[in-house]
């Protein structure tokens, strides 16, 4: 039962909404949440749609053989993991420990 309670902990502790942290940590979260869904949505429009660098900013930079499209997937999906880390790891600071409420 132990290994429950702990692994359901460790799960509710992605999802809990840091209620009592300051205003500032918590601008600085949402923030970072949301250049994390942004960046994850670059990236899979990226995926989806491999000629939207083209057709907006109409160049094309890699002459058509699509390492532009797999870099700007790559930087997107690094930067999307890095932001949701440190939105994590903001939140986590801001939630008050079980035993202590």
């Amino acid at each position: 039962m132990r290994g429950r309670r702990r692994a359901a902990a460790a799960l509710w502790g992605l999802f809990a909404r840091p209620v009592d942290a300051p205003a500032e940590r918590r601008v600085r979260i949402r923030a970072e949440r949301a250049l994390s869904g942004l960046s994850a949505l670059l990236a899979v429009t990226t995926l989806l749609w491999h000629d939207w660098i083209e057709v907006v900013l109409r160049v094309d930079p890699d002459s058509g053989s699509g390492a532009l499209e797999w870099a700007v997937v790559g930087a997107c999906a690094v930067t999307s993991v890095a932001f949701a880390a440190l939105a994590h790891r903001e939140a986590r600071k801001a939630l008050v420990p079980l035993a202590d409420r």
